[in-house]
């Protein structure tokens, strides 16, 4: 059995409780209850899950809250549960607070289906459905009006700094930017990497009169001012010469 279901709640900062509701307090105003897993609590705030969404009173409160400078509060009511009784706590919850002091579009409690619960057959039509929408004008991701739409949403969001220290502070510690290329020890490993492999190059003019040697194409070009992209045609043999020089890996000078 998978207990890794929680239901939450989405608080509105700028109304101060407590709210109470049966047994159930709020330090703030709820107005929205969901369930999920993984990361679902966050997807209500991601350029997909607003331009997605089809809750458009959820998503304009949302909007509205982040626009006069505040962060709607995430809580997590119930965790560790299975999704059955994430689905009957979600209701019950949604029942308890009234639906018309939430922006939930239904009296909640329904359950989704699960992509690994889907037979081949349903799996290929989803598929080619998503396929046919991503297709030229259909994608609303290349669609103007769309894209206008969605930027215009996001405009004029005031960042506070105690909003932007949060986020500097998330992407510090997550795994991803302590194991990216960013981080010294790759750095480091990408240097040697480099300077293991770096090749070597000797300059002449279209007489083969000897001019300079340079530790690598990166440095032949930094030095001429050259394109690396024609430098590395030369010595590949893809072309003559460029600029009226040449150019040779001394290895293959050595060579011959």
């Amino acid at each position: 059995m998978n207990n890794n279901y929680y239901v939450y709640a989405l608080l509105d900062p700028r109304k101060n409780g407590p709210f109470k509701f049966d047994n159930v307090v709020f330090d703030y105003e709820p107005f929205y209850i969901g369930k999920g897993k993984g990361n679902r609590i966050n997807y209500h705030f991601s350029k997909n899950g607003i331009s997605s969404d089809k809750n458009k009173h959820k998503i304009n409160k949302i909007l509205k809250i982040i626009k006069l400078g505040f962060k709607p509060i995430k809580l997590k009511i119930y965790e560790n549960i299975d999704e059955e009784k994430s689905l009957e706590l979600e209701k019950n919850l949604i029942k308890l607070i009234g639906k018309k002091n939430l922006t939930n579009m239904t009296d909640g409690g329904e359950k989704c289906v699960h992509w690994d619960d889907l037979d081949s057959n349903t799996k290929i039509k989803l598929r080619k459905q998503r396929s046919d929408k991503m297709i030229g004008d259909k994608n609303p991701m290349k669609n103007k009006e769309t894209s206008i739409k969605i930027s215009n949403s996001l405009k004029g969001i005031i960042r506070t700094d105690e909003y932007k220290k949060e986020m500097s502070e998330k992407i510090k510690n997550s795994k991803k930017h302590k194991n990216g290329t960013g981080s010294l020890k790759n750095r480091e490993i990408h240097r040697k990497y480099q300077e293991k492999n770096m090749k070597p190059v000797i300059q002449y003019d279209k007489n083969m009169n000897y001019i300079n040697e340079f530790p690598s194409i990166c440095e032949t070009a930094r030095q001429t001012g050259m394109k690396k992209g024609d430098i590395y045609s030369v010595v590949h043999c893809k072309q003559k010469s460029t600029h009226g020089f040449i150019f040779i890996f001394k290895n293959k000078i050595s060579e011959k």
